[in-house]
């Protein structure tokens, strides 16, 4: 039962979906307004009990924690230290900009781990505290949400390939909005994404090759080399679907902006405008 302080939209609603979606890794997005900040904001405060969101710098935090005193009130709220402690649930807020601030989160364990506007971060840093999504508490469960805009320049173009069954053109057995698939991470340099038919787990021969692994081996609590796929999925929002923008006129400003921001912003394209990092 969620808390009255916070309800997703209805299951319908892309906002519903992506609350309830059982994805272990989620993206969440396409245009402003489509309701990113609140499905995180509302995950943290009623369905997990030690969470922390990410955005890239200190400065673009106040707008969630805006939004967090907006729903629960300033009890239990460290604006110093941007962490709510509040009815057996604690909410961190952090930035990723500066060189190595990925590590400061080293050995903090969270149960759920949202980025905002995650195409505004790097690949390497969104990897590294990802290690720390756990939690041993009986029955919690450990997800991560990446809630974001299309990418405005090459910093996001890992969204690509993370989520290339939604979001690559090219890919081979494209995916439906919303569906579960299965994935893992190659043993090579660059993490390679390797999409896997199902929920089996496997054991790598090279890089970026696999076998499925033996019951033998699988029963083997020792052996590190058992890979457990983890699921992704992709849910598409746009401004539409947010009933508290949709009649604001808000959609006038998107349209008003020149090509590509345009299409990346008002469609929520993310292949829109496609550049390499610098």
């Amino acid at each position: 039962k969620l808390a009255a302080l916070w309800l997703p939209e209805p299951e319908n609603e892309p906002q519903g979906r992506a609350y309830y979606s059982q994805a272990d890794l989620l993206l969440f997005g396409g245009a402003p307004g489509g309701g990113k900040t609140d499905l995180l904001a509302g995950c943290a405060l009623t369905a997990h009990t030690h969470s922390v969101i990410f955005r890239r710098q200190a400065t673009d935090l106040r707008g969630i924690e805006d939004r967090i005193i907006e729903l629960v009130g300033r009890e239990g709220w460290n604006g110093a230290d941007k962490i709510l402690r509040r009815n057996g649930r604690v909410l961190e807020l952090g930035h990723l900009e500066k060189p190595g601030a990925e590590k400061s989160w080293q050995g903090r364990p969270h149960d759920f781990i949202g980025f905002d506007e995650g195409a505004q971060l790097a690949r390497v840093k969104v990897q590294f505290v990802l290690g720390w999504l756990r939690s041993v508490k009986e029955g919690q469960r450990r997800r991560s949400i990446i809630a974001s805009n299309p990418p405005l320049g090459g910093e996001g173009e890992w969204l690509a390939e993370w989520f290339a069954p939604w979001l690559d053109l090219r890919f081979s057995n494209p995916a439906k909005d919303g569906e579960l698939r299965y994935a893992a991470t190659a043993p090579d340099r660059d993490g390679t994404t390797i999409w896997l038919p199902d929920a089996r787990k496997i054991v790598f021969t090279g890089e970026r090759s696999y076998r499925y692994a033996s019951d033998e081996e699988i029963a083997d609590p020792t052996n590190q080399e058992v890979i457990e796929p983890l699921t992704r999925s992709f849910i598409r929002s746009w401004l539409r679907n947010n009933p508290y923008l949709a009649n604001t006129g808000y959609q006038k400003q998107l349209q008003s902006l020149p090509e590509p921001m345009r299409s990346l912003l008002l469609k929520g394209d993310f292949m829109a405008s496609r550049i390499d990092h610098e």
